[in-house]
């Protein structure tokens, strides 16, 4: 059940990301982290458990590298992964 509500979150975030002219399969974080935007520090100041090992908030840079390695995608979309049912 919490993977079900993280997975809605995840895509209200997206769906409102692309209202505001951004790519369709990218959260407003990772966006933010990627184009410099001025509400970058908001949001790691919003989600301030997400830190790295030095104790800096990064959560919109953890967002932008999570996006690079396609980690939201189920495995059959990730590159170099094969669908079972097709082997």
């Amino acid at each position: 059940m919490k993977r079900y509500v993280q997975n809605i979150l995840i895509a209200f975030d997206q769906l409102a990301n692309a209202v505001f002219c951004g790519y369709p399969d990218e959260t407003i974080s990772a966006r933010s982290y990627r184009e410099k935007l001025w509400c970058e520090w908001w949001i790691d100041l919003l989600f301030f458990w997400d830190r790295d090992e030095s104790g800096r908030r990064n959560h919109c840079e953890a967002s932008y590298l999570h996006e690079m390695k396609r980690m939201d995608l189920p495995a059959e979309y990730r590159e170099g992964q094969r669908c079972k049912s097709r082997e």
